[in-house]
């Protein structure tokens, strides 16, 4: 939690998947609101994960593009 909160103040742009081995829902809101775009625990699913990573790729992009777009 204290790297997610070091990188969000830093950097609030960036997607931020959070894995963790102890997981429990009070500690996925807090990460949610810290932050994070998605949050997994352990045993996590490594399609869900590549799904998830695939969508943010995605919705950088777009950002990306729209920015440029709007700059011109």
């Amino acid at each position: 939690m204290e790297v997610l909160t070091e990188v969000r103040e830093r950097d609030t742009e960036t997607p931020i998947i959070m894995i963790t081995a102890y997981g429990s829902v009070e500690v996925a809101v807090k990460a949610l609101k810290a932050g994070a775009s998605y949050y997994f625990s352990k045993p996590w699913d490594n399609e869900k994960l590549l799904i998830e990573v695939d969508q943010m790729i995605a919705r950088t992009r777009l950002e990306h593009e729209t920015s440029s777009s709007s700059a011109r």
